[in-house]
């Protein structure tokens, strides 16, 4: 029988440590390229009905600004 210290470190996974991370660190460094790539376009973030959440809603059509 093996003793309290001998089984605290054991794990339930036989996988490596960071086959869990990478596809997190993957998939987060994708969004992020692709939230840097999308906000700055300036192009693009109006689809019928919706807007990209990174941009604001045109509340005023011809820019005119209030005093």
């Amino acid at each position: 029988m093996a003793s309290a210290s001998q089984t605290a470190y054991q794990t339930a996974g036989s996988g490596s440590w960071w086959t869990q991370i990478v596809p997190v660190i993957i998939v987060l460094g994708g969004f992020s390229v692709y939230a840097t790539w999308r906000a700055f376009e300036g192009a693009f973030f109006w689809a019928a009905p919706y807007l990209s959440p990174f941009y604001s809603p045109l509340i005023d059509v011809h820019h005119h600004y209030w005093p």
